[in-house]
C-alpha cells in the first residue's frame, strides 16, 4: 500500500476496522479503492474502537474515514460501536463497508455515514461520490 499511494492526492482517507473485527484483509483490499481513486490511504487496522478512531482523526485530520465489518457485532453493541464511530468522526465523511455491512446498514445510515455495497469497481465509484472529498 506504502508504494500505490498517488503522487499527487487528492485527500486522506482513514481506514480501520469494527472494534471486534479481526479480518484486516478486507480493509486492505478496499484501501487500494480509496488509493485508486486518488486518495492517500492510511490504515490503522483491525480492532479499532471508537476512541482510537478518533484521537486517529484529530492528529491525522483526514477527509474521509471508512470503516470494515466482515462479520457485524450483536444488535447492541453494533449500536453502541456505530454511535462511537459517528462521534468520533465529527463532521467528516464516513463509510462502512464490507461483507458484515448490511447488519449495520441501518445504524450506519441513521449517525449520518454512508454505506458501501458490491465489490471492484462498484466500491471506486461509491467512494467517488462521497461529497467532502476529492
Amino acid at each position: 500500500l506504502r508504494l500505490a499511494q498517488p503522487y499527487r492526492p487528492r485527500g486522506t482517507a482513514l481506514l480501520c476496522c469494527f472494534a471486534e473485527e479481526d479480518h484486516a484483509l478486507p480493509l486492505m483490499a478496499a484501501s487500494f479503492r480509496f488509493v485508486e481513486w486518488g486518495l492517500h490511504t492510511e490504515l490503522l487496522g483491525a480492532r479499532t474502537p471508537p476512541m482510537a478512531l478518533g484521537v486517529a482523526v484529530r492528529e491525522r485530520k483526514p477527509d474521509v474515514v471508512g470503516l470494515s465489518v466482515t462479520i457485524a457485532p450483536p444488535p447492541e453493541r453494533s449500536r453502541e460501536l456505530v454511535e462511537g464511530y459517528a462521534e468520533a468522526v465529527g463532521e467528516l465523511p464516513w463509510v462502512v463497508g464490507g461483507s458484515g455491512v448490511t447488519q449495520v446498514q441501518d445504524l450506519v445510515l441513521q449517525a449520518g455515514g454512508r454505506v458501501i455495497t458490491g465489490c471492484g469497481d462498484e466500491v471506486a465509484t461509491q467512494i467517488g461520490e462521497i461529497e467532502g472529498i476529492g
